[in-house]
């Protein structure tokens, strides 16, 4: 038997390597032309942003003007709106 203490500890690990490996898997992309499809606009820290998919399902926002939901557009991944959702610009 293991026990709590022991299986916290292990559970914490993974959940640090699992946010980790996850951050380095965007940041892999940060740069790269990439084809995503806009699915929704969504507020990110008081901004308005398309909000989609890579193929890799790798989750991608864009300021744009024009109604981007359901639309596929290329775009250079430039950066981070948040931890979790990268930047593309035309």
């Amino acid at each position: 038997q293991v026990s709590e203490e022991v299986k916290a500890a292990r559970s914490a690990q993974l959940m640090e390597l699992s946010e980790l490996m996850s951050q380095e898997f965007r940041d892999y992309y940060e740069g790269m032309e990439q084809e995503v499809l806009f699915e929704e606009a969504c507020e990110v820290d008081g901004e308005e942003y398309y909000i989609g998919h890579t193929r890799e399902y790798v989750k991608i926002g864009m300021k744009s003007e024009e109604n981007l939901e359901n639309v596929v557009k290329c775009g250079k991944i430039a950066g981070k709106i948040s931890s979790d959702i990268l930047l593309m610009e035309e």
